[in-house]
């Protein structure tokens, strides 16, 4: 299963290439600038971004504060995620309950996309006390409004292999219609290439998705029940119409989707599919198959950890 981290990272990465200054060394040269500036920032005159300039904020501003809400309310498996939904929700010009408080600039790497929409948002707010050349507050403007508008619930909702279906498919429709012509080009091509969880087998995780309606649900049974000829499974084409349509996961899904079923060892406890979704709730083999779904791991946060704290141990190693 590919580590969703890994798509939402190419996704954003797509966007940070054309808005941001190609270099080729280990540090953003813009960022690196940004941090040498930081003790000289007075952290309480940030300035959010203006719904009088960025239409696109104005009208997903409710819906993103209400995510992070939820989301700050839980215990988030890393700092930086937490970060994250901070500065999102200062960046829309709210205030945490938490209150305001910015993380010292700290050192960004090119592996780390995480850092990169961090710093973005950053500089953003502190846009009237940096320095920058109009091509580069361009750049910042439009990287961190994609990282807020579209990144955002992304990244944190990668860890929910159940929901990744829905949000592949829902997030395809938002670069489709991002008003941002060359982000939204570039971004719906690099997720057109990783739809894995829209391949005709992991689509099925959507079965277990708590936002799939009951009409959806029966879609997708009819679907499997599909008696075209056997082919290998396969991811879908990224096809514009196959988003915008009326259609849903349901159009993705064939009769090579129950070899999801057969993979994960589920075949034993699958009989909940001969019933009507209405029916499932109560049914102990649809209870045991969402135990399993829900421990599948599909981010590699892991390696990531692992790699982050090398390159600490590696700091301690070289600082003297």
């Amino acid at each position: 299963m590919a580590c969703r981290n890994h798509i939402a990272e190419l996704v954003v990465g797509a966007a940070f290439e054309l808005t941001s200054d190609a270099s080729t060394s280990p540090e953003m040269l813009l960022y690196k600038r940004f941090r040498k500036h930081w003790k000289d920032i007075d952290q309480k005159n940030f300035k959010p971004a203006s719904t009088h300039d960025l239409a696109l904020v104005a009208s997903a501003r409710e819906d993103i504060i209400n995510f992070a809400r939820v989301h700050l309310e839980v215990k988030q498996p890393r700092d930086d995620y937490r970060e994250f939904l901070e500065l999102s929700v200062i960046f829309l010009g709210v205030i945490p309950e938490c209150g305001v408080r910015f993380q010292v600039a700290g050192a960004m790497h090119h592996a780390r996309w995480i850092a990169k929409v961090i710093y973005a948002i950053k500089i953003w707010l502190f846009r009237d006390q940096f320095r920058m050349a109009a091509s580069e507050k361009r750049g910042i403007r439009d990287l961190a409004t994609f990282a807020v508008i579209i990144h955002f619930k992304t990244w944190i909702t990668v860890p929910t292999g159940a929901e990744a279906p829905l949000n592949n498919f829902r997030l395809m429709v938002e670069l489709l219609k991002y008003p941002h012509e060359a982000i939204s080009r570039a971004t719906s091509k690099m997720l057109g290439r990783h739809l894995w969880y829209l391949s005709e087998e992991l689509v099925g995780l959507a079965i277990f998705d708590p936002r799939a309606s009951l009409k959806k649900k029966r879609l997708m049974l009819a679907a499997m029940e599909d008696p075209a000829p056997d082919h290998p499974p396969k991811r879908p084409e990224v096809n514009s119409a196959a988003f915008l349509s009326t259609l849903g996961l349901e159009q993705f899904c064939t009769k090579n989707t129950k070899r999801l079923f057969s993979t994960l060892g589920l075949s034993q406890i699958s009989t909940f599919l001969a019933m009507d979704p209405s029916e499932w709730d109560e049914e102990e083999t649809l209870q045991e198959a969402l135990r399993i779904i829900n421990g599948l791991a599909v981010v590699n946060d892991r390696a990531e950890r692992d790699v982050a704290l090398i390159q600490e141990f590696n700091k301690k190693l070289t600082s003297g």
